[in-house]
């Protein structure tokens, strides 16, 4: 990231339709309201936390944009620096009737009329410590994380690293999504890091309701 191409915010986009693969992750998604918590990893679902350090980084971050299914209990959450691309997500699959959903000037407490949602993740001052690779401090200094730039990141590696098929389709999709992980950083009593980003006054939720949730009130 060249002094210049500083990022105010990344973005993530989920949708809490049932139709999607995944419908255990809405569970863990809704999760986001509760008082102390946050966005969790899938590393919460009996994942192994030592498992990055096994991958090795350039590994582990491959399979993750590339080949979800061989790191299904990611450490990463994926973001993006462009807003639009995290709606297209949080549409993904669609809703029934778009036009009827609209954002919420506050939050939906209980997620009853939320279809979709996209978080809001403010990067101030990230520290550099490598190629693509920064540390971040938030909610004020209360909590840690580690964002990886995976375009510069992949861009930045020596070209013997950059030949095998999941390098490329990685590559491919880090530069379409405009691609940055995030890895939750806060240490835990055992020596490993929390799953969980926290929310706070950095790490915000932006729901996007059904019509009824204004006018069941």
């Amino acid at each position: 990231m060249e002094p210049g191409d500083h990022v105010p915010s990344l973005f993530r986009g989920e949708s809490l339709s049932h139709d999607r693969s995944d419908k255990e992750r809405v569970a863990t998604i809704k999760q986001f309201h509760l008082t102390g918590q946050g966005l969790w990893t899938k590393l919460v679902n009996h994942g192994n936390p030592y498992e990055l350090i096994q991958l090795g980084l350039l590994e582990g971050l491959k399979r993750h944009i590339a080949d979800a299914t061989s790191f299904a209990t990611t450490h990463f959450l994926s973001f993006t620096s462009h807003e639009a691309a995290a709606l297209f997500y949080a549409r993904t699959p669609p809703v029934t009737n778009e036009e009827d959903i609209g954002q919420a000037p506050y939050p939906d407490e209980g997620w009853r009329y939320t279809k979709y949602v996209v978080f809001k993740l403010k990067v101030a001052e990230p520290q550099p410590i490598s190629e693509g690779v920064y540390c971040l401090r938030y909610n004020s200094g209360a909590n840690a994380a580690i964002l990886i730039n995976a375009l510069e990141y992949l861009s930045a590696l020596p070209g013997d690293a950059k030949t095998s098929p999941l390098f490329t389709k990685a590559f491919n999709f880090a530069n379409d999504d405009k691609e940055w992980l995030v890895l939750p950083a806060d240490p835990i009593k055992d020596g490993t890091l929390s799953a969980c980003l926290c929310k706070g006054s950095d790490f915000e939720v932006s729901h996007y309701v059904e019509s009824a949730f204004f006018t069941d009130r």
